[in-house]
């Protein structure tokens, strides 16, 4: 799917998802170009599986058809378990050559070549096409003249030129147009503080490379923690008096997946009828722990097991919605996937309740 206001592509299914534990030992599920080695046999199989099938989207995405072609089922299955898939720049040579290397190493036969896991593939992902900052243009405009503008008031505020003060000025006025512009687009200021936390991880990225001093570190992130703080807040406050706002929101291309698939829960509960919604009156609010459970748990570093329940429930509650919507669910199947999303925000309160107990021992 291509999201109009963004650009931005979302691969919705890979044709292999279940919902909890339905896939039997040995049972063979999932769509056959796509599936690893390992699936089309029956063995066990675990995440790099999954890299397995992204590689092969990306391949279709890439060249328009998919690594292994045939007549019939069975004769697909068995290429994917028998031959090796083509090299990406084979059938596409305008392929970048780092890029190439990705999809071929997600395609090998035996799941020890391939990526050990999701995080390390991005971050091979990220080295080859460059860090580029994923926020819309405007957002990224913003950013350019809230950083130059505090630097050049800093300067004025230590050397005390008043030449620097009016560039300065300039630079606010110039930044009060872009915030208003970005109000009535759609944007707020936590979308810009989104787009803040991820330029501030990736300057400290780049800081620890170069072995930066604690003092320089401070200096260089003061401009963001200023707007992204209660000075940016209170500047879109005012920057928006008057302002009217769209009734839809934007949606900035740096979402994290489970704030997309947190939107689809919300639309799809609003698209129940009165009754349906009465049956789980306190889905939104579930929706909501889950959010800021996996936003605490992204700012802690923890992209294991918990972050992937925490996202697995709201996307077998989205599963649950549509097919309650569509007729083929049941609230009874509504009912048990709420109730299991409340239990795994219950388990990730007491984990990080427990970590949060111990650092503060530590600290000690």
């Amino acid at each position: 799917m291509i999201e109009r206001a963004t650009d931005r592509t979302i691969v919705t299914d890979f044709g292999i998802a279940v919902v909890g534990d339905q896939r039997a030992s040995g049972e063979v599920i999932g769509t056959a170009r796509y599936m690893s080695p390992e699936q089309a046999s029956g063995d066990a199989l675990d995440g790099r599986s999954d890299l397995y099938a992204l590689g092969a989207t990306i391949f279709f995405a890439l060249t328009g058809r998919p690594p292994f072609e045939a007549a019939s089922v069975p004769a697909l299955l068995a290429k994917q378990v028998t031959e090796p898939a083509p090299p990406l720049q084979a059938v596409r040579p305008e392929t970048s050559a780092r890029l190439a290397a990705v999809v071929d190493r997600c395609l090998r036969k035996e799941p020890a070549e391939r990526f050990p896991n999701g995080e390390e593939l991005a971050s091979t992902l990220d080295q080859a096409r460059g860090r580029d900052m994923r926020s819309p243009p405007l957002v990224r405009r913003f950013m350019r003249n809230a950083q130059v503008s505090t630097m050049v008031f800093l300067a004025a505020s230590v050397g005390g030129q008043g030449f620097s003060v009016i560039i300065g000025t300039i630079l606010i006025v110039q930044l009060v147009i872009v915030a208003r512009r970005l109000l009535r687009e759609g944007y707020s200021s936590d979308d810009i503080r989104t787009a803040l936390l991820a330029e501030a991880q990736a300057q400290e990225e780049e800081a620890d490379a170069v072995r930066q001093g604690r003092f320089l570190r401070r200096l260089d992130s003061l401009w963001h923690r200023l707007w992204a703080g209660r000075f940016g807040r209170w500047f879109f406050r005012m920057a928006g008096l008057g302002v009217r706002r769209p009734e839809r929101p934007a949606l900035p291309s740096a979402d994290r997946t489970e704030l997309v698939l947190g939107r689809s829960v919300e639309d799809a509960y609003a698209g129940l009828t009165l009754a349906q919604r009465d049956t789980a009156p306190g889905l939104p609010g579930v929706v909501q722990r889950l959010e800021g459970r996996a936003a605490r748990l992204r700012e802690r570093g923890e992209t294991g097991p918990a972050l992937v329940d925490t996202v697995a429930a709201l996307e077998n509650l989205r599963l649950a919605l549509l097919r309650l919507s569509d007729g083929t669910g049941t609230v009874q199947d509504l009912t048990a996937q709420l109730e299991r999303a409340r239990a795994i925000g219950d388990q990730i309160d007491a984990v990080l309740g427990a970590r949060d107990e111990l650092r503060r021992l530590d600290g000690r």
